[in-house]
């Protein structure tokens, strides 16, 4: 990965991430050196991503340019913290547990 320490330092150590795409579900996190929840195939329902931050996800690794479209997904996207490469990192906005 040409950037892997700019997108490892980008977001706090032990922060949860959700990252895609990636079928295996694991290499990414690998190489980003961070925890989470993976996804593939820009397999990444608004639903899903709304379940992910209620159970902590703070941060969204993508390399998908359809989903950061999606006017569904763009709404739990707060701003956009680093772009290198093909990588976008977002933060995610935070959702009450009762919502």
């Amino acid at each position: 990965m040409v950037y892997k320490t700019e997108l490892q330092n980008a977001v706090p150590k032990d922060a949860l991430v959700v990252a895609g795409n990636d079928i295996s579900h694991f290499i990414f996190f690998y190489y980003i050196n961070k925890k989470g929840w993976g996804y593939h195939n820009d397999n990444l329902t608004p639903e899903k991503l709304k379940l992910m931050i209620k159970k902590g996800a703070e941060y969204l690794y993508t390399d998908s340019k359809e989903l950061v479209k999606n006017n569904n997904i763009v709404k739990y996207l707060d701003e956009l913290i680093l772009e290198k490469g093909s990588i976008k990192i977002y933060r995610l906005k935070k959702i009450s547990h009762n919502k």
